[in-house]
């Protein structure tokens, strides 16, 4: 089988359907959205590179927000932006460590709307402190 690059490698390599593949590809298409790039892009630094190891090797240089989008503005919403990158490498992770997609969903809210909760008619929800 042939990865696309949206396909979750041990669905690629063992053919088995896990239940976090889904995940995984949402990772690959969050790191697209915040590129401009497409997974299996050329333009890295070597052309077996694809998206995800180009943005791995920005992170350990501490260089992850030089993953964005040359036609943003680095500085605007730069909090986001890497809250954004820690969403999709936690998606992008093994099967073992790998959050379900309602984790995904649940950490993105936490760290968009911040830690502090609140009551609202008897649903609590978060807000920024």
């Amino acid at each position: 089988m042939r990865n696309s690059g949206y396909v979750a490698p041990e669905y690629a390599i063992y053919g088995q359907l896990f239940e976090k593949v889904d995940t995984y590809s949402f990772g690959v298409v969050v790191l697209e959205i915040i590129s401009g790039k497409r997974y299996k892009d050329v333009d890295y630094q070597l052309v077996t590179q694809n998206l995800l190891d180009h943005a791995w090797d920005l992170h350990k240089s501490g260089t992850h927000l030089n993953l964005m989008d040359e036609k943003l503005d680095p500085s605007e919403y730069a909090v986001e932006h890497a809250m954004e990158i820690k969403i999709a490498f936690m998606s992008t992770q093994l099967p073992s460590t790998r959050p379900a997609m309602s984790e995904v969903q649940w950490e993105g809210l936490i760290e968009l709307m911040g830690t502090e909760s609140r009551a609202v008619g008897g649903l609590e929800f978060l807000h920024k402190g």
